[in-house]
Formats: C-alpha cells, sequence, structure tokens
C-alpha cells in the first residue's frame, strides 16, 4: 500500500511540469505533461474506436507515455534548436539535427 502511495505522489508531479516545447518557445501559460497525458488518452480512445486495433492496451499505453517525466528532465528533441540565439543559428542547428534521421 505505500508503494501505491507513493506512485501516486509521483504522477501527482506531472500536474506541474511544464511541457518543454512550449516553455522554450516562450508560449504564455504552457500545458503540463499531465494536461498532455489526458489529451492523448482521450484521443487514443476516440480514434481507436471502430478500429481493429486493441483499445484497451492503447489506453495503457497512452496512460503511461509521459511518467517517465516525473523521474527524468522532461526534454524536447528540438530543445537546442529552440535554445537558439538568431534565426541564423536556428537554422544551422535545424540542419545539423536533420542530418541525424537522415
Amino acid at each position: 500500500m505505500e508503494a501505491l502511495i507513493k506512485f501516486f505522489i509521483e504522477i501527482g508531479k506531472l500536474k506541474k511540469i511544464k511541457r518543454r516545447g512550449w516553455v522554450l518557445r516562450g508560449v504564455k501559460d504552457p500545458e503540463t505533461v499531465a494536461d498532455h497525458a489526458y489529451r492523448v488518452t482521450v484521443l487514443t480512445w476516440l480514434f481507436g474506436r471502430g478500429t481493429s486495433l486493441k483499445i484497451r492496451r492503447l489506453l495503457k499505453l497512452a496512460l503511461v507515455h509521459s511518467l517517465s517525466a516525473t523521474y527524468i528532465d522532461y526534454i524536447s528533441p528540438y530543445g537546442k534548436l529552440l535554445e537558439a540565439k538568431s534565426h541564423a543559428e536556428a537554422q544551422r542547428r535545424l540542419l545539423c539535427f536533420g542530418r541525424l534521421f537522415s
């Protein structure tokens, strides 16, 4: 029971963790990880209905997809790009980022 209480305390932290990409972009009052996880779960449920996909499995995946944010810094793959000081630097970083995946 103690482990379960500790788990609920930990996931409660998701309500306070702002999504990093929105923070880096300067969005006023960005959504939290909990907001994002809820939206993903609802979208999963809506779009999964009427398909041949296993909806229970999809919902479980949607619910846990952001839990790691309570234990590690919530990062964005675009963090370095968004921290660029100028438009030219952002373009240079974007080119380097694109080469990683080509």
